[in-house]
């Protein structure tokens, strides 16, 4: 429910829900009369405040010390815990002051909404402020606006909650509790001719009509106001998109790097396994001039250096790699940084691509080449691990 209220000061207050149903024009005689459609209430000079419903906000404080600079980003998430929807979805005022953070949140799809509906009928809101900040204010004491089955209750400068009678009570009791310091007393405005029991010494205040009440405490300044996040028409705010376009650009780059480090990688890769196969090759015909067709080094030599040994099982560093190159390559996800070979035993430093790649590789360098697989060390790198592997003959 709400008005628009009509009154001898510059400011015009509109009160209503957050998306801006049930607004009604109020006449300077406290009468009021719902806002049809088409009708254009907003006469003469002045300017139009509007007064949101605090059950549709979330009002809270909390101490706050992050840089202003990085405030915007972090405090939706600091109120995840009080939000009903998604951080994302709400608009946040806030004001910073001694050392703690005063916050007003809205749904921005409904405040966007009701923004849009005045506007509908010729109201441009110069403020959005939530209503039970218009409440008067008294030291060491707290206000209460009675309105038939509606409280409202302000508790500081930044601070307070609405609700129905019959919760009041409860509300109220807690939020004393939370206080520091408390109230003294309750000041009470509007219909407070049958109140609950209530845990504060109960004063008397303005027998004024509540919405009079709620008009004369429209004046700056405009706490928490909203105004600037409701006017934009659009879920993401300039702001949002320059730092979504800034991530996209952020994220191509670091694509490209990982792309690029990678072709590297290949490249270096392939060129140091060629210059292997060319030394590997090299050695052969040095050792076996006779032999003038080479098909596959690594396999001839071992075949000549079992003739040489009069037959039998091949032992050594050849036989090793030989066992392993299956299982070795970017092919399997898997860079060679360095071997050495000693006491029968292949020493390899390996890039893989994660503890699951180290476990299936060890698995298979046993189980498919009949490999004694030892892991002496891992550390992590990257998106993958690097390893120190030990390799020796199988037992048969």
């Amino acid at each position: 429910m709400g008005w628009f209220l009509t009154v001898a000061a510059p400011w015009k207050p509109i009160h209503s829900r957050l998306d801006g149903d049930g607004a009604r024009v109020l006449a300077a005689d406290g009468t009021t009369v719902p806002l049809a459609d088409g009708q254009t209430p907003v006469r003469g000079s002045g300017s139009a405040i509007w007064l949101v419903t605090t059950e549709d906000l979330v009002l809270t404080e909390r101490p706050w010390t992050v840089r202003r600079r990085d405030l915007e980003q972090a405090l939706p998430y600091a109120l995840e815990e009080e939000l009903v929807d998604e951080p994302g979805d709400y608009a946040l005022a806030h004001a910073v002051e001694g050392g703690r953070i005063h916050v007003a949140a809205a749904n921005r799809a409904r405040l966007q909404a009701g923004y849009a509906s005045l506007r509908a009928h010729g109201i441009v809101p110069r403020a959005i402020i939530p209503d039970v900040l218009c409440l008067p204010r008294e030291e060491n004491s707290w206000t209460l606006l009675v309105e038939g089955d509606r409280a409202m209750v302000r508790s500081g400068d930044y601070g307070g909650f609405a609700c129905r009678m019959g919760n009041l009570p409860f509300l109220l009791a807690r939020a004393v509790e939370e206080a520091e310091p408390g109230p003294e007393a309750l000041t009470v405005h509007g219909d407070s001719g049958q109140l609950p029991d209530l845990p504060l010494p109960v004063r008397t205040g303005s027998p004024e009509a509540p919405p009079t009440v709620l008009a004369r405490g429209v004046v700056p300044p405009w706490r928490l106001n909203m105004v600037a996040l409701a006017a934009t028409g659009q879920v993401f705010r300039p702001a949002d998109r320059r730092r979504l376009v800034a991530a996209a650009t952020l994220a191509v780059v670091a694509l490209g790097l990982f792309l690029g480090t990678r072709w590297y990688e290949v490249e270096r890769l392939r060129a140091h396994t060629e210059r292997l196969e060319g030394a590997i090759e090299a050695a052969y015909r040095e050792a076996f001039p006779q032999q003038s067709r080479v098909v596959n080094a690594r396999l001839q030599m071992e075949q000549q250096l079992q003739a040489l040994r009069g037959g039998g099982e091949t032992r050594g560093f050849l036989s090793l790699l030989h066992s392993a190159k299956e299982q070795l390559g970017p092919a399997n996800g898997v860079s060679i940084l360095a071997m050495r070979y000693s006491a029968s035993q292949l020493s390899l430093s390996l890039d893989v691509g994660g503890l699951q790649a180290l476990d299936r590789l060890k698995r298979t360098l046993e189980e498919t080449a009949g490999l004694e697989v030892d892991v002496e060390t891992v550390e992590k790198t990257g998106d993958g691990v690097r390893v120190a592997l030990r390799l020796a003959e199988g037992q048969s």
